[in-house]
């Protein structure tokens, strides 16, 4: 197992990839996605939990470039992954990103629907500073048989998750977490690297168990801070109404509906007749 970072510019590009250098279009962030973005810029592993449409991707861009940046300063090289669940998300995080970071980094997306060899893949993986792909297609690389094809964990500095809420049970989000403490295990018997994680979901749930129980409820939470190592939320606090402005948030109105009794009941009555027969 290798644990130790291996440098994008050790790599050889795809003819046509280019940085960049100017025709920034990253928006200025509002004051309670400053809020969001603190933890992570201070090194933590953290979740960040916002509301739908508060502007997660641009909290990402803006983690992600400093990360490079800071990186860079220091005369380190940098690779991110941005892991979505599904490829719709992949493709509109991987459009927007790239509008926002392309004069910081070399950024590309994948997905199975792409047609690519696993050397291709790889390849690609490697050589870009900013890579947005679907977990399950980086845990095959993470898994591949051939040991030149494959990736391992310390080939990035920094993971993050988009809906992290889906790391439990035996989402391919759980098995990602899983490799990452094998490789943390592995990197302090010999002062290797490992990734500093970022997780953003809109809300970390409860699970099926915590709808009857509080206390479930606190231990699902628990759960899937510990799988992906977190050491904290960071959340809106100090600008709750400027977030409120610019998300609409639904009133929960919750009403009592009692049941008809059965004999009142068509659906029923015929059901039971069905039975009979």
């Amino acid at each position: 197992m290798i644990t130790k970072f291996r440098d994008p510019s050790e790599f050889e590009r795809k003819e046509g990839d280019s940085r960049l250098e100017s025709d920034n279009q990253i928006p200025d962030l509002r004051e309670y996605q400053k809020e969001l973005i603190k933890d992570a810029n201070g090194g933590k592993n953290t979740v960040i939990v916002a509301p739908t449409g508060s502007g997660k991707t641009l909290v990402a861009a803006y983690i992600i470039r400093q990360h490079i940046e800071e990186r860079r300063d220091k005369g380190k090289g940098a690779r991110v992954a941005l892991v979505a669940p599904t490829v719709p998300l992949v493709e509109q995080h991987g459009t927007v990103l790239y509008r926002y970071l392309k004069d910081v980094a070399f950024i590309d997306y994948l997905h199975g629907n792409f047609q690519l060899s696993e050397s291709e893949r790889i390849d690609s993986l490697l050589s870009n500073n900013l890579v947005i792909l679907t977990p399950q297609l980086l845990i095959n690389c993470l898994q591949s048989v051939r040991r030149e094809d494959r990736l391992f964990i310390a080939d990035f500095s920094l993971l993050i998750l988009d809906e992290c809420h889906h790391t439990c049970e035996k989402h391919p989000y759980a098995q990602l977490m899983t490799l990452v403490r094998k490789a943390k295990n592995a990197a302090k018997e010999n002062n290797g690297d490992i990734p500093q994680i970022v997780g953003m979901t809109a809300s970390l749930g409860i699970g099926k168990k915590g709808l009857k129980d509080v206390d479930l409820g606190v231990k699902h939470v628990k759960s899937v801070m510990a799988r992906m190592g977190a050491t904290c939320i960071s959340r809106v606090v100090n600008h709750t109404e400027e977030l409120g402005s610019h998300v609409h948030q639904p009133t929960d109105q919750i009403e009592d509906i009692s049941r008809p009794p059965i004999k009142d009941c068509p659906f029923t009555q015929k059901t039971l007749d069905y039975i009979d027969e």
